[in-house]
């Protein structure tokens, strides 16, 4: 369970500020469009960004605080 709590921490520390960012970026060009589709260029980008990146960066940044074992 605790690995659960941590992995679901991780994620989220990560994604919250991704897709504030993405979002932002992304509304003066989408911002008029339906939310379905609003929502598809959004994970388009926003999925690989956290796989390839931002969850690496974010779990090893726990494993220096000492929260994730390494």
């Amino acid at each position: 369970m605790r690995q659960k709590i941590i992995t679901s921490a991780i994620i989220w520390t990560g994604l919250y500020p991704v897709l504030l960012i993405v979002s932002s970026l992304l509304h003066p060009f989408i911002g008029s469009w339906h939310f379905a589709l609003k929502t598809l260029i959004t994970t388009l980008i926003v999925v690989p960004v956290m796989v390839f990146f931002i969850i690496p960066l974010v779990r090893n940044l726990f494993k220096i605080l000492g929260i994730v074992k390494a």
